[in-house]
C-alpha cells in the first residue's frame, strides 16, 4: 500500500473519477465533493476512499496538536466536546494511537481513554489498531486501558485480546530516563491499581475511582 499525504489525495481522487470513487467506497458523492471544497470529511468515510484508492494515510502528516486529538475522540464518542466545524481526518485507529500518547502526562485523557476504547472496543480494527502503536509505552497504556474496561464490564473479548500482546516483562514507562520523572515517582505513592501494576503503568486513581466515571458517562455517552 502507497504512503500518501493529505494535501495530495484531492488530486488522486479528481484522477480516479468521482463517480466511480462513490459507487467503489460506497459513500455519497457529496461528501466527496464537499472534501474537495474543504469541509467535515468523516473519518470512516476517509478510511473507505484510502482502501479503494490503495493508499496509507495514518501513519502520514504532521503530528496533531491536543486540541485537535480532543476533538477527534470526542467525534468518536469520548466524553469531550465535539467542534463539528473542525474537519475529522484521522479514523478510529489513529485517534486512539494519538489519545494515548497524550494521555501518558494528561490526567483528564488519562480517565478517559479507558472508556472510550471499551466503548469502541467492537468498532476497532484490531489489527490496524496493534499497528499503530510503534512504541513499547503505547502497548502497556493500551492493555492497562482496555483491562480497566474489562474489569468493569467483565468482558472476555478484551481480555483475550489485551493477553495476544501482553508481556509479563515490560519495563516500566520511566526506566529509559535518566532522571525519574514527577509521574515516574508517583507510582511508589499510587493507589492500589492492581491492573496498573501488571502494566506496569502510573495510575492516577484506583479501580474504583476509573469505574465511577464510567457510571456517570455511560448516561450521556
Amino acid at each position: 500500500m502507497k504512503l500518501m499525504k493529505l494535501d495530495l489525495l484531492k488530486d488522486m481522487m479528481k484522477v480516479y473519477g468521482m463517480k466511480s470513487l462513490a459507487e467503489k467506497a460506497g459513500v455519497s458523492r457529496t461528501s466527496l465533493y464537499n472534501f474537495l471544497h474543504g469541509e467535515n470529511f468523516e473519518g470512516n468515510t476517509l478510511e473507505k476512499v484510502s482502501v479503494v484508492l490503495n493508499v496509507e494515510l495514518a501513519v502520514v502528516g504532521k503530528t496533531p496538536d491536543y486540541e485537535s486529538v480532543c476533538n477527534h475522540l470526542a467525534y468518536y464518542k469520548a466524553p469531550l466536546l465535539y467542534d463539528k466545524s473542525v474537519p475529522v481526518t484521522m479514523s478510529l485507529e489513529e485517534t486512539t494511537k494519538w489519545g494515548l500518547k497524550f494521555s501518558k502526562d494528561d490526567g483528564l485523557l488519562d480517565s478517559v481513554m479507558p472508556f472510550f476504547l471499551l466503548k469502541n472496543f467492537k468498532l476497532f480494527n484490531r489489527a490496524r489498531l496493534l499497528a499503530q502503536m510503534d512504541a513499547e509505552y503505547l502497548y502497556q497504556l493500551l492493555g492497562f486501558y482496555l483491562e480497566l474496561g474489562a474489569e468493569y464490564r467483565k468482558n472476555k473479548n478484551i481480555n483475550e485480546f489485551t493477553n495476544s500482546f501482553y508481556e509479563k516483562n515490560f519495563l516500566p514507562l520511566y526506566m529509559s530516563k535518566e532522571k525519574p520523572s514527577r509521574r515516574a515517582l508517583e507510582v511508589l505513592k499510587s493507589k492500589n491499581n492492581l491492573v496498573g501494576k501488571k502494566w506496569n503503568v502510573f495510575s492516577f486513581g484506583s479501580l474504583e475511582d476509573y469505574f465511577t466515571r464510567f457510571r456517570k458517562w455511560e448516561k450521556f455517552v
